[in-house]
């Protein structure tokens, strides 16, 4: 990986290992490889532990699509003695029923979307530009309870200083200061930024 992969790790396992969970919410720049991370990680997990359910949403169609493709091609070059045996296989949805476990994907493009699922993983992509962020909020967040082993991880480009994304930044933000002061966290979510100045190919020989 490169360094803004193993960095999100990092921080992503410091605090599964002090929480037993994870939640996180991490601004970044485009193209650092976040969302190839996070569903590899996710895959890993689905794949390998049964009865796990993962959940991609994403900001729109076309972004949800390209994303799931993500885990098919893991799922399709992984070494056939790692593979479990598929069963649902579409567009936005597979599982392996030998293990009761399942991978799955929606569009943020409306206020019921995620609402009726359970999963234990999910990953959010690109909330900053989510329509109905609070909507989802209130109904796809909730769907993964707060127990070990379950993971939240919210990550995004910059959409302005207003928004569900933006609030929630803030806040874990407040809270990394509250615990340097030796105060108790508000909230659950720990906020790992991944500047664009740490991808080599955003730079070039003057």
């Amino acid at each position: 990986g490169n360094i803004g992969q193993r960095y999100l790790h990092d921080k992503l396992e410091e605090q599964r290992k002090k929480r037993g969970w994870v939640r996180a919410v991490v601004p970044k720049a485009r193209q650092v490889g976040c969302s190839t991370y996070i569903n590899a990680r996710f895959y890993w997990r689905t794949s390998r532990r049964a009865y796990t359910s993962a959940f991609v949403l994403s900001h729109e169609g076309d972004s949800t699509t390209a994303i799931f493709g993500m885990v098919k091609r893991y799922d399709d070059h992984v070494q056939p003695a790692l593979r479990p045996k598929r069963g649902i296989d579409n567009p936005r949805a597979i599982d392996w029923p030998g293990i009761g476990s399942d991978y799955s994907a929606a569009t943020a493009k409306n206020d019921q979307a995620g609402r009726s699922r359970t999963a234990q993983l999910l990953h959010g992509s690109e909330p900053a530009y989510w329509q109905y962020a609070y909507e989802v909020q209130d109904g796809a967040l909730k769907i993964v309870s707060l127990v070990p082993g379950t993971e939240i991880i919210l990550e995004s480009t910059a959409n302005g200083p207003v928004g569900l994304f933006y609030e929630k930044c803030m806040m874990a933000l407040a809270d990394e200061q509250r615990e340097k002061d030796g105060l108790s966290r508000r909230g659950d979510y720990i906020l790992v930024f991944i500047p664009w100045f740490w991808q080599d190919e955003y730079e070039r020989a003057p």
